[in-house]
């Protein structure tokens, strides 16, 4: 089974400052805080993870925020085989492969959205989310749910491999105050359109997630731009972020297989009723004004993130295309770019798009084959300056002369938009515990969130391939915001072998799913 990586997941900026608004919190909670302390959380998947005799059943570990960051006090491990949860551990479900939060029954509490995208629904690999639900003492089995295309009133059928789950997103599309999910399901046919891929969207009520109004969205929805082909993977990725500044989460929807691997992003707009093909965009390297060039390969859409780099109130995207080839170096592969689209009161702009990959002005180093720079993406305010930065990871660079190490590189937001710090950081970077070796990288993830509260976020590197006691257990290493930016040098690593966590460190249980987007995926 192939796994992958990296969806940056959208952050809130600076709350004193005349912030974007957030994506993910609707008016509830902040997305994240699962106990409605004010500290967001941090949930870790380990889809490989081995439940009795069911290899790769999956399991989700959950670490509670506090005032010194994420800590062991209380943590969970959950799985398809606790206590109350919907369904039940198999070999292969790869439960904890996909993770989003929002509040979604509104109650002060962020709540868990956890992909299981083989699960077994009607046909192996149809792909199922479990809906965890937040309290007062943090995440429970109570009112849990169990959704899938065989749920009534969610549209389609679950069908193998049709992978639904294999990415989220949560954000408030319709306004009313309650965070709504979007669930991938890439490797969808449309009747004979084979993998061409849909894009499911629940609504959030008083009583949780509900089949009522849910919507299925493809290039074949009427008025949606672009049109649906076999292996686009449309929805292979997700974000969701108020792009207009107008009070609705937008969606945005990865494509990156879309023209023969040049790939592309598809913008669906919030409103009222919630998503809608109205005023729907799509953003390619072909697109007017759009720096670069589309070429085959490219991967445009692969990773993406959201928010206000500029500050200017209305959040701005970010796209990786990881398998980019530059003109400084025609032969090399997978060198990879990223693209900066802003966010207007009419929708994403061409004008001001920004185009950065290694060589930059501001980036260290120089145009590298196989670093796949932009393959892992996320936005967070790590100095509390009100503007977002960009971290940009670069799963496959190597380190020292270590190959797929993995580096990650910093862009500040300003009023001027992003920039380049000049500063990156690895395993061998001072204070950020391990060390760089090959392979830790290759799956590597980015989120960030307020874990210690303040207004400043910090930076969690995931590395899923990290040999943490056992070939491919994972870890995660927790990088600190301070008025400086972000601060290695007071890092601090988990894993299932740290100290109070529950769960062990066993061979490729690949702990370090923190993102929005599948393992299933490359």
């Amino acid at each position: 089974m192939t796994l992958s990586c990296c969806l940056g997941a959208p952050t809130m900026a600076e709350a004193a400052a005349p912030a974007a608004p957030s994506a993910g919190s609707a008016s509830g909670a902040a997305a994240f805080d699962l106990n409605g302390d004010g500290f967001a959380d941090l949930p870790v998947g380990a889809p490989g993870e081995t439940l009795g005799s069911h290899r790769l059943a999956g399991a989700l570990n959950v670490l509670y925020g506090s005032a010194a960051g994420p800590t062991a006090d209380g943590n969970q491990f959950w799985s398809q085989n606790s206590a109350g949860i919907a369904g039940g551990a198999e070999s292969g479900d790869l439960f904890g492969d996909t993770v989003a939060s929002g509040d979604f029954d509104r109650d002060g509490r962020a709540d868990l959205a956890v992909g299981v995208p083989q699960e077994a629904v009607g046909s192996v690999g149809a792909g199922a989310v479990s809906v965890l639900y937040g309290s007062a003492s943090g995440v429970t089995a109570k009112r849990n749910q169990l959704w899938s295309q065989d749920s009534p009133g969610v549209p389609g059928a679950g069908d193998d491999p049709d992978a639904w789950g294999a990415a989220l997103t949560a954000g408030d599309f319709n306004g009313d105050g309650y965070a709504d999910l979007a669930v991938g399901a890439p490797n969808e046919s449309l009747k004979s359109v084979e993998r061409a891929g849909v894009v499911t969207v629940l609504y959030g009520s008083k009583a949780g997630l509900s089949a009522k109004g849910a919507t299925a969205w493809s290039q074949a929805s009427a008025g949606v731009l672009g049109a649906s082909e076999p292996m686009d993977h449309f929805g292979a990725r997700l974000a969701a972020a108020d792009l207009t500044g107008d009070g609705y989460a937008d969606l945005a929807i990865g494509i990156a297989d879309e023209n023969a691997t040049a790939g592309a992003v598809q913008i669906l707009r919030g409103s009222a009723r919630g998503v809608t093909a109205t005023g729907n965009q799509i953003w390619s390297q072909s697109s007017a004004g759009v720096l670069d060039t589309a070429e085959r390969y490219d991967s445009f859409g692969k990773a993406l993130a959201t928010g206000d780099f500029n500050h200017d109130g209305v959040n701005d995207l970010a796209v990786g295309a990881p398998g980019e080839v530059l003109e400084a170096c025609p032969e090399c592969e997978n060198q990879g770019a990223v693209s900066v689209l802003l966010g207007t009161s009419t929708g994403l702009t061409a004008t001001g798009n920004q185009f950065w990959h290694l060589g930059s002005e501001g980036l260290p180093g120089t145009t590298k084959a196989d670093s796949t720079f932009g393959k892992a993406l996320t936005a967070g305010d790590f100095d509390g300056d009100g503007a977002a930065d960009l971290a940009v990871g670069a799963p496959t660079a190597r380190v020292d002369g270590v190959s797929s190490a993995g580096e990650v590189y910093l862009l500040a937001g300003s009023a001027d938009g992003l920039a380049g710090t000049g500063r990156t950081i690895s395993q061998n970077t001072p204070g950020v515990p391990g060390s760089a070796d090959f392979g830790d990288g290759t799956y590597l993830q980015l989120i960030a969130q307020r874990y210690a509260g303040g207004n400043r976020d910090d930076l969690v590197i995931a590395y899923p391939s990290e040999d943490a006691g056992h070939s491919g257990a994972g870890m995660v290493v927790v990088v600190p915001g301070s008025a400086a930016g972000l601060d290695p040098a007071h890092s601090r690593s988990w894993s299932q072998d740290s100290a109070g966590i529950r769960g062990a460190a066993e061979e490729s249980d690949r702990f370090g799913q923190v993102t929005g987007d599948s393992q299933v995926f490359r």
